[in-house]
């Protein structure tokens, strides 16, 4: 057991240590994951990625600082922490292993499942929230691939109509420019 006297000498020696790192310009900084229950931590769980805390964006017009508020706040409602203060916001982090694909998406890809938190998020929610987000995100998907071939089909029937016509329009000037027998004038 250390004495008093050997606690406040190793705390000097960390924190000296420390500084040196940060001299030299290498810090070494545990990452834990923010999600309760969650052990997933950067020094040993070498596996897992992590991600920031989502914050609000208010340099990209309204639009985008509308949607980062909505996404933190429901950033927060997902992983149900109590006492969050900005400063743990600011500097904790979410391990990938609360994302469907491992990370989270983009913030303008609202109907994506991983858009939020909805894996291991030490509450019983998640498991009703998983179904509905990745069924929402799996309609959405089949109806805009289906939107894609609509369109596409629609493009190939003008394309081939556009065809036609100049193919008669041509047919029409050759038959035009023959007299009678068939010679062109």
């Amino acid at each position: 057991m250390l004495s008093l006297a050997n606690r406040a000498f190793s705390c000097d020696v960390r924190s000296h240590v420390t500084f040196e790192r940060q001299r030299s310009g290498v810090q070494a900084v545990m990452v834990l994951c923010v999600v309760y229950g969650c052990s997933k931590r950067s020094g040993r769980d070498k596996d897992v990625s992590f991600f920031r805390i989502p914050r609000v964006i208010s340099n990209k017009g309204e639009e985008v600082c509308g949607l980062s508020k909505k996404r933190k706040e429901k950033f927060l409602a997902a992983i149900s922490r109590v006492g969050l203060t900005e400063k743990i916001l600011k500097n904790d982090r979410i391990c990938s292993r609360h994302y469907l694909r491992g990370k989270p998406a983009d913030l303008l890809d609202e109907t994506n499942p991983d858009w939020l938190p909805t894996l291991h998020l030490g509450h019983s929610k998640s498991g009703a929230m998983i179904s509905t987000v990745q069924g929402r995100y799996e309609r959405r998907t089949a109806r805009v691939a289906a939107k894609n071939e609509e369109t596409a089909a629609r493009n190939d029937v003008i394309a081939h109509n556009q065809d036609i016509q100049v193919g008669s329009n041509n047919t029409q000037y050759n038959s035009s420019n023959k007299n009678q027998n068939g010679n062109e004038m």
